[in-house]
């Protein structure tokens, strides 16, 4: 997802990510959205850019973590979750957290407040999340 969205940028795509961080307008505002969350209620405070930046890559991966094991999970018991190598997996993980959930839990603006292009960069990330998900899976159960 970084080297898709650091790409994206390259290239001259739109994010409102701060400048150098490789992640889609609706990827930074929720999980710097929740990280912010998180530390006005468990510090009592905002967090520093560079705090944000850690805190916001640690929400990151930890969803993408625990939606991968999810996945995994999922599809031991209904294999056609697998369906496109992933990729229905990551439109679907898009479709319902960044478009749906994110939006209406207060963690990201409504979708209309992003360009066309910063949805197709949202779900380009997803796509490669979603396809390097299977991958890696199809990898660990070869070695199993």
């Amino acid at each position: 997802m970084r080297s898709f969205s650091s790409a994206w940028r390259r290239l001259g795509g739109p994010s409102s990510a701060p400048k150098g961080e490789p992640y889609s307008s609706q990827e930074w505002d929720s999980a710097g959205g929740a990280a912010e969350a998180a530390a006005e209620k468990l510090l009592g405070r905002h967090l520093s850019g560079e705090e944000k930046r850690c805190a916001a890559a640690a929400v990151h991966y930890g969803v993408g973590g625990l939606a991968a094991a999810g996945y995994a999970a999922a599809v031991r018991a209904f294999p056609r979750v697998q369906a496109g190598s992933g990729a229905v997996f990551s439109i679907a993980f898009w479709l319902l957290g960044d478009e749906l959930l994110m939006p209406r839990i207060g963690l990201t603006a409504r979708p209309s407040a992003y360009s066309p292009l910063m949805h197709l960069n949202s779900l380009g990330e997803h796509l490669v999340y979603g396809i390097t998900v299977e991958r890696v899976r199809r990898t660990v159960l070869n070695f199993g």
